[in-house]
């Protein structure tokens, strides 16, 4: 459904899908995930899907990360999987991860959104940190939420933001945590 939803609303088409577990060992568990996904994917025929083994997909993901679009795997593999995204982009500080629930129906119950590396205790505080994957969780809320607009201006505000080397120091910028917010606030403001 949120691959779907996603093609219906940038571009007018349909994300390929890939479901990701350990089902070939974890028979139970995964292979019930695995079979979940194999019938919702038959609801939806127009949007493509296939399998991939979880520790298989790690590899292909760093050598070919563009052969991926939406990813559905288990919280835990999701966790993994989000952790090492962020490694291929430069910092845990850049990328954000979605956490859905779903009804019987496969509408979404419950959708939580965050930044997908830790707290960074010994920085709280300094502002230094990077606001980069909070910002970008905060974009799919608003995607979540039906503001398309304003989540896809966020990101085209901190993304030109980051090329125009007007970012923090862990991405060889010079700002601090509440100037590069605010530059991300007045690049979000031209895209709107």
């Amino acid at each position: 459904e949120l691959a779907r939803k996603k093609g219906q609303t940038y571009g007018g088409r349909n994300y390929k899908v890939t479901s990701s577990s350990k089902h070939t060992i974890q028979k139970v568990t995964d292979g019930l995930f695995e079979e979940i996904v194999k019938k919702v994917s038959a609801d939806y025929p127009d949007v493509p899907h296939n399998v991939e083994l979880f520790d298989a997909l790690l590899a292909k993901i760093i050598m070919k990360p563009q052969d991926y679009e939406v990813i559905v795997t288990l919280n835990e593999y999701g966790d993994f999987l989000s952790d090492m995204a962020c490694g291929l982009v430069g910092s845990l500080g850049t990328g954000a991860s979605g956490n859905y629930s779903f009804n019987d129906d496969y509408s979404v119950d419950i959708a939580m959104f965050d930044p997908a590396g830790g707290t960074a205790p010994d920085i709280a505080g300094k502002n230094v940190a990077n606001p980069s994957a909070v910002l970008l969780a905060f974009g799919m809320l608003l995607d979540h939420v039906d503001r398309y607009d304003l989540g896809h201006a966020l990101r085209l505000g901190l993304l030109s933001a980051i090329e125009a080397g007007e970012c923090t120091r862990d991405l060889k910028g010079k700002l601090n945590t509440d100037e590069f917010t605010q530059v991300v606030i007045d690049r979000m403001k031209s895209f709107l």
